[in-house]
C-alpha cells in the first residue's frame, strides 16, 4: 500500500543523515520516493560520523531512487527557504516534509541557561516552522471557488460574467466567460501606472530604478502571455463543449514576485536590486493560481513559459526608445489613499 502511494514522490527529511532521520530515509526509499536529507556536518562530527550524510544517500540510491543531501542551517529561515528551493530546482518538487531535526538538552528548567534555551527553540520548533513555511505551496483555484469579490473593479468584472452568461440562456446563443489571469506581453501600455507589474518593473529597470516588491516579494501571482490568452479566446469559440461555461485562463504555475522581477533584471542586464520597503496592499491575495484543468479539457494548453515570455516582452520594449517612468508618482496617490500602506 505504501510502495503505491510514494513511488515517484520527493521527501525532504530535516536531520536525516543519522538515527531516526537516516531510517526514515531509507524506508522512504524502500517504498519508492526519491529523497533529501537535510544535516549538520558539524553536528554529525561530533556524534562520531563524519561523513554519514553522503553514505546514506549511497544507501538510498542504491534502492534505486534520487538521493540528494542539503547541509544547511534551518534555524535560518533564508537557508530553510534555500534548501525547498534546491530541492524543486534539482528534483523537480517536492511532495512530503519530515520534521525530524532536533536537539536535546535534559537540564532541569531552573539550571538550563539561557543559550540553551534559545537553541532548542532555534532547531526544535522555529527549524520546523521555517521549513513548514518554505514548502507550503499555493493551492490552485478552480473556477467554483468560493469569490473574494473585495473592490469595485472586482464586482464589476464578476457582475459582466454574470450579465453575459445570462444573457447568452436568455437569448438562446452561445456564451462564455474567461478569468484571465496576470496577463502580460509585447505592446502592453508602458505609460499607465497601473498596468501591471511587468510594465512597471521594465520602466523603473529601464530608467535605473528598483522594482518596488510589497510584502516580502515571495507572494505567487500566475503570469500568462498574452498569445496564450488569445489562443484561449478562439479555443472556447471553437468548442460548443464551452458553451455556457466559466474557464480560467493561466499557466497553472504560481511564480513568486520577487522571481518574475530577477527574470526581467536579468533581461535587461539590470544591475539594481528588487526594492523590499516593507510595504503591502489590503486588498491584496498572498498567493494566486488557476486551476486550469477545465481549459485544457477542452483542448487548450498553454505554450509560453514565463522565461520566454519575459524575453519576447523584453526584446520588444528594448527596441523602442526608452520609456519614462510614471510608477513612482502613482505611488505616492495610492499612498494617500491608504492603497498602499507600510507595515508596522
Amino acid at each position: 500500500m505504501f510502495e503505491a502511494a510514494l513511488k515517484g514522490q520527493v521527501a525532504l527529511v530535516t536531520g536525516g543523515s543519522r538515527g531516526i532521520g537516516r531510517a526514515t530515509v531509507l524506508a522512504l526509499a524502500q517504498a519508492g520516493a526519491d529523497v533529501v536529507l537535510s544535516y549538520s556536518s558539524q553536528a554529525d562530527a561530533r556524534a562520531g560520523h563524519p561523513g554519514v550524510a553522503d553514505a546514506t544517500a549511497d544507501e538510498a540510491r542504491a534502492l534505486r531512487v534520487r538521493a540528494l543531501t542539503l547541509e544547511a542551517d534551518i534555524s535560518d529561515p533564508a537557508a530553510a527557504a534555500g534548501m525547498v528551493e534546491s530541492t524543486v530546482e534539482q528534483l523537480g518538487r517536492l511532495d512530503i516534509v519530515v520534521n525530524n531535526a532536533g536537539i536535546a538538552r535534559d537540564n532541569l528548567a531552573i539550571r538550563m541557561t539561557n543559550a540553551e534555551w534559545d537553541l532548542v527553540i532555534a532547531i526544535d520548533l522555529s527549524a520546523a516552522f521555517h521549513v513548514c513555511r518554505a514548502a507550503l505551496k499555493p493551492i490552485p483555484i478552480d473556477e467554483g471557488a468560493p469569490l473574494k469579490l473585495i473592490g469595485t473593479y472586482h464586482l464589476t468584472k464578476y457582475f459582466e460574467e454574470r450579465l453575459t452568461l445570462a444573457l447568452g440562456r436568455e437569448w438562446g446563443i452561445p456564451a462564455v466567460a474567461l478569468r484571465y489571469m496576470l496577463t502580460y506581453g509585447p505592446r502592453q501600455s508602458v505609460f499607465n501606472p497601473y498596468t501591471g507589474i511587468c510594465s512597471i518593473f521594465s520602466t523603473r529597470l529601464l530608467n535605473g530604478l528598483p522594482p518596488v516588491l510589497y510584502e516580502d516579494g515571495r507572494q505567487t501571482r500566475d503570469f500568462v502571455f498574452v498569445e496564450d490568452v488569445a489562443r484561449a479566446n478562439v479555443a472556447v469559440m471553437e468548442s460548443d463543449a464551452a458553451n455556457g461555461r466559466v474557464f480560467n485562463v493561466g499557466t497553472g504555475r504560481p511564480t513568486t514576485i520577487l522571481q518574475f522581477a530577477e527574470l526581467l533584471r536579468a533581461a535587461y542586464g539590470a544591475t539594481v536590486t528588487p526594492s523590499v520597503p516593507g510595504q503591502y496592499r489590503p486588498m491584496d491575495f498572498r498567493h494566486l493560481t488557476a486551476d486550469i484543468s477545465a481549459l485544457r479539457g477542452i483542448g487548450w494548453e498553454p505554450t509560453v513559459s514565463v522565461e520566454t515570455g519575459i524575453r519576447r516582452y523584453a526584446e520588444w520594449i528594448l527596441s523602442m526608445k526608452r520609456p519614462a517612468e510614471y510608477f513612482t508618482k502613482a505611488e505616492e496617490a495610492l499612498k494617500l489613499a491608504r492603497v498602499v500602506r507600510q507595515a508596522k
